[in-house]
């Protein structure tokens, strides 16, 4: 990982050397409001809350190489209930270098250090949390090359998230562990045609989760992969209607999964934005996939997600969004489901370029096989973002 870094380092400062052009952007948000389910618990806790956010990002270099950095830290207070905070801090840094002229280079990391906590017991008259740092750390690159006349790209990623030992609320309960550390490896490979005024993709992505042999009986969690293959399809109608459809076969395979270690589902996505008269805007998207990386079952989770949301401007300030989105999680280890639904208004104030003002509603309300883990929960935002 480190050598990895020092490479990155060395070739975008050398060609940068004599570059003098720079951009740097400040961006920051902050909201504060008031939510009927703080930490998204079965028994609810309320109260107000504040989030904020402040970003430096930028990029050196012009022509063929540039590099590109950002440094973040965000923060979340839950009023009383402290063990609930979280502080995190990223850092990335990226560059791009052109081979040619039909050649385009790209490497990424990044480093994420999240303190956080939840609730682990809720008893009457006495609650019990705790507080863990996890720590995130990724790298990856990409090809973009058109000398094979049309564009073909080429993607590899691996990230690995570790766990801290939680420290409860309570000195009854030692610090301890709670879940194993993960690693993900993504491979990709995609070839765009341009076909009856659209674009055409042949995609193919492989995933693998990775943990350790002496995490795996402890934590119930085992490594799994998935290999897809897709054909995908989008296309613009007058500059008003733009539409993506995308299917395929996606394979799921490991040691512990039962029928022979290996399961086929179908792959199928599809996004649709549509500008109407009157300065109404639809959007809608669908998705049927296979994830084995962020996930609560031991092995691999089966999502269909729903989104779907109208907005109008209402004047060259002004926008209201209404939005709606459902998550259906079907575990493939246990004999498991859950199915999360969000409703959404938000009200936009500011001309572009200009600091922003959003006053905001939410609901989620989520539902699982085991009836005592549901929840539901309401908020009210009010917002403040910019870039100077």
């Amino acid at each position: 990982m480190r050598a990895l870094l020092i490479t990155v380092l060395t070739m975008a400062f050398l060609p940068l050397a004599t570059v003098a052009q720079s951009e740097t952007t400040v961006e920051y948000w902050t909201r504060q409001g008031y939510s009927s389910n703080l930490l998204e618990s079965p028994d609810p806790l309320s109260g107000p809350f504040w989030q904020g956010s402040l970003k430096l990002r930028g990029t050196v270099g012009e022509g063929d190489a540039k590099l590109s950095y950002a440094i973040y830290q965000e923060e979340l207070r839950t009023g009383a209930y402290r063990f609930g905070d979280t502080h995190e801090t990223g850092f990335n840094l990226g560059y791009a270098q052109k081979l040619g002229k039909d050649t385009i280079v790209e490497l990424e990391g990044s480093y994420i250090r999240n303190s956080s906590g939840d609730v682990l017991l809720q008893l009457p008259g006495n609650i019990i949390g705790y507080r863990a740092v996890d720590r995130a750390v990724q790298v990856g690159g990409k090809i973009t090359t058109s000398e094979f006349r049309d564009k073909t790209v080429f993607t590899t990623k691996i990230s690995q998230l570790l766990k801290g030992d939680a420290h409860f609320t309570t000195e009854l309960l030692r610090p301890a562990k709670l879940d194993p550390d993960v690693g993900l490896l993504t491979l990709g490979a995609s070839r765009f045609i341009a076909a009856k005024g659209g674009e055409l993709c042949l995609c193919l992505e492989y995933n693998q989760s990775m943990v350790d042999k002496d995490e795996q009986a402890v934590y119930a969690r085992f490594p799994a992969s998935t290999l897809r293959g897709s054909l995908a399809y989008g296309k613009e109608f007058a500059g008003s209607l733009s539409l993506i459809a995308e299917a395929g076969i996606i394979v799921l395979s490991s040691d512990n999964l039962s029928h022979g270690g290996r399961q086929s589902r179908p792959y199928l996505r599809g996004e649709a934005k549509w500008k109407a008269p009157a300065e109404l805007e639809f959007a809608a998207a669908y998705k049927h996939d296979i994830t084995v990386g962020d996930i609560d079952d031991a092995l691999a989770e089966v999502v269909d997600g729903y989104k779907i949301s109208v907005s109008r401007q209402l004047n060259p300030w002004a926008k209201v969004t209404l939005a709606y989105d459902r998550s259906e999680s079907e575990y493939v280890y246990y004999v498991y489901d859950r199915t999360t639904r969000n409703i959404s208004v938000k009200l936009t104030l500011g001309e572009e370029k200009k600091p922003k003002f959003e006053f905001g509603y939410a609901h989620v309300k989520q539902t699982e096989a085991d009836p005592a883990n549901n929840y539901k929960g309401s908020e009210v935002t009010a917002r403040v973002s910019g870039s100077f």
